[in-house]
Order: structure tokens, then sequence, then C-alpha cells
């Protein structure tokens, strides 16, 4: 259910401990030169070869990144399930691997997570891979769009791109296809601000062992699924089109969506989208099927079992 998560301190002598404890090795190093001042700024990674926990040091300041399902998986690819227990489990020995005192890691504020859920419907229903190259459409009034060319994967971002929050839609099955079922679809929430991630009181690594965060996270995921625009497949009999039917062609049409988000009216998008949604209220949509495979899902993962793989 975690897919990453970055703490960070400035604390020289939290920085001697953790690298002391544990078996660290360079993995990259680069510097630069302030051309005003003449100042240096470093940065290495080093990289435990027990814990996988890597950090990222930058003259005072370290960060420390976890991959928790990498870990889970040997380093090998996050294309599987990931269940809650799974996560505390690894949580757990990330934080025996840092061996600090409990005061120290308080003092390790999460400043960006990754967590998301994975669900694998019936390709005749939704296929995965044509789900996310035509029917995600917006998240709230953000666009879905694809990042270095990759089909798989379409991101929405709340305040522009690569801003505070991220929305993610992976065909995780074309991604990794030796290492995932085919039809795997992945909805991930990626925070790059404390402020949400308080909202959901997620403080410092003890958070992520603690069963109630992941039911906050579940109640989030859900939230921000609701916020999905899904633009839904159509089939129209032009020899005996209604009205209804035009109104659906209408919103079927991201350029239509494009038009009312530049609009001067600040609650046409939530009108139409309401309105949208009553208009497919009597039959089975995308959205709707998805959000069942997802609450079976958050409901497995909270009675605790570890999901089998796929």
């Amino acid at each position: 259910m975690i897919d990453f998560s970055k703490t960070n301190t400035f604390d020289l002598t939290i920085r001697n401990k953790i690298i002391s404890n544990g078996h660290y090795a360079q993995i990259a190093y680069n510097e630069r030169v302030d051309e005003e001042t003449g100042e240096i700024y470093s940065k290495k990674a080093l990289k435990d070869t027990n814990s996988g926990i890597i950090l990222n040091v930058k003259n005072k300041r370290t960060e420390i990144l976890l991959k928790p399902h990498h870990k889970f998986n040997n380093g090998l690819h996050n294309a599987n399930d990931f269940s809650i227990n799974n996560c505390v489990e690894v949580y757990d020995e990330y934080i025996e691997s840092l061996n600090l005192s409990t005061v120290e890691i308080k003092a390790l504020p999460i400043v960006n997570a990754e967590f998301k859920i994975d669900i694998v419907p019936d390709p005749r229903i939704c296929d995965a891979l044509e789900f996310i190259d035509m029917y995600l459409g917006f998240h709230e009034k953000e666009a879905f769009r694809n990042t270095d060319e990759n089909r798989y994967c379409k991101i929405a971002c709340s305040n522009g791109f690569s801003k505070h929050k991220q929305i993610k839609c992976y065909a995780k099955g074309f991604q990794y296809p030796d290492f995932s079922h085919p039809n795997r679809l992945r909805f991930e929430i990626t925070s790059r601000k404390q402020d949400f991630l308080k909202q959901l009181d997620i403080r410092n690594l003890f958070s992520f062992t603690k069963f109630e965060t992941y039911e906050r996270i579940c109640e989030c995921l859900m939230r921000e699924f609701e916020s999905l625009l899904i633009l839904e497949p159509i089939e129209v009999d032009y020899k005996n089109i209604t009205s209804e039917m035009i109104q659906k062609l209408n919103y079927s049409n991201p350029n239509f969506w494009k038009k009312i988000i530049n609009s001067n009216n600040r609650n046409s998008f939530s009108r139409h989208k309401k309105n949208y949604e009553n208009l497919l209220a009597n039959q089975l949509t995308i959205k709707n099927y998805l959000k069942s495979l997802i609450v079976e899902k958050i409901n497995f993962y909270k009675k605790g079992a570890i999901c089998p793989l796929q």
C-alpha cells in the first residue's frame, strides 16, 4: 500500500549515527559551485546493503528514502500486491535498521509519501491500458497527462505539474508483464507536502506501523478516486439519436471539459460533472465498476489479510 516515503534531518549527529549503524556504500556523487559565492554544494547518495535505505546527503541536510514495496520484493519490482500487514512489517524493519532512539525517530518528519492500491479488472469490462489511453479524463479540474511518453501511466497534479499532490494511474501489467497480472491497474497518490500528510496524521516513521494510519489512507484513496472524471465509452445509434445521447457524447469529449475549466464560471465544472453522473446513473460505468473493486480490496486489507500474489 505504501510505495515510497521520504524523511529528512539537519542533525549531523543523527546522520552519523544512521551511517555508523548500517553498511552504507556510495552509489552516486555530484557537486556544483555557486558562481557568485564560490561555495561548493555537494550531493552524494549512500545505500545500505542490508535494508535498502538510501541516504541523500546534501551538505547539512540528509534525506532518508524508503521504498518498502521494493524491499518487500528484494528490490526487483513493485508490481504485486502489498498489503497493510506487509507495510507494517517492512517499516518495523526499517526502524530497527536505523537503530535510533524513539525521540530521534520522532524527530524525522515524513515530507513525501506515495500510497496506492492495485486492482485487476475483468478486461471485458475494463482493459487497463485502454482505460489509461482513452477514458481517464480529469482529477478534479486537472487533466491527466502522460509522462515521458509512457503509455502505461498518466498523472494529474494539483496546482500544476510536479506540485504538492499528484494522482497517478498505471497499467501495471503493461509496465511489468513478467511480474504482474496483465490487466493490473494501480491508483496512486503522491504527496510532496507535509500539510497534506498531516491531515492523515502521518508524522514520522512510527505512523506507518499503526493500522489507524492505513484506515485514513484508505479513506483518502476513496475520496480522491471519487474526484476522478472518467469519460465513459458510449455507443450511439445515429439513426435514432436522442438528446440524452447527444449530451453523453458531449460529456465524453475531453475538449468539452477543457472549455468548461477555462470558462469564467467557477461552478460550471462541478455542475456539469454532477449532471453527467446523473445521466449515467442507470448503467454500469467503468468508474462504478472500478470503485467496487477498490472497495473490495480495501475491505480485504482491513481484515488484516495478506493478499496472495496475482
